[in-house]
């Protein structure tokens, strides 16, 4: 039954395929959403930095986001303390972690390079909330979440570096 065709959703993508097709479409499908994805996900932004370069640079994109964060918890602050507060723990854990896992060895750094990514999705789940909530407007956080995006990128290729 090679020769019959099927309907087949992948990503909200309906393609109508026969049995041989399948895993070419598939694959095709999949090579096209990671395209898609934002340059500062897909670009090393490292431009072949040194892993401590690397990291320096990790780090000093993650203090930009506090300096801002912190500027706006204070104005999420008389709307929502709560949210103001995790927003501020959040992002301290992430640069705090990241911090840690710059002077740790072997499993430890990763397992702190992990935190720390936590941390920065947290950061970033605040400020949509923020926004979903109308305490902030999206334009003003449109440069933290790039940041933020840039530093779990940054940190997801420190902890699946290959040895060479």
């Amino acid at each position: 039954m090679d020769g019959v065709g099927s309907v087949e959703a992948l990503d909200g993508v309906v393609v109508l395929v026969g049995v041989k097709d399948r895993a070419r479409t598939r694959d095709f499908l999949r090579a096209q959403k990671a395209a898609s994805l934002t340059p500062t996900a897909r670009d090393d932004g490292g431009g072949g930095l040194s892993n401590s370069e690397a990291r320096m640079k990790i780090y000093q994109l993650a203090l930009e986001v506090v300096a801002s964060v912190y500027r706006l918890a204070a104005e999420v602050q008389p709307r929502d303390k709560d949210l103001a507060s995790q927003m501020r723990r959040a992002c301290a854990s992430m640069v705090l972690n990241l911090a840690e896992g710059m002077y740790s060895q072997g499993g430890r750094k990763v397992s702190r390079y992990f935190d720390s990514m936590g941390s920065a999705r947290e950061t970033m789940a605040c400020l949509h909330v923020c926004v979903a909530a109308r305490m902030l407007a999206q334009a003003k956080v449109d440069a933290d979440l790039v940041r933020l995006d840039r530093i779990i990128a940054g940190l997801y290729r420190l902890c699946h570096k290959r040895s060479a």
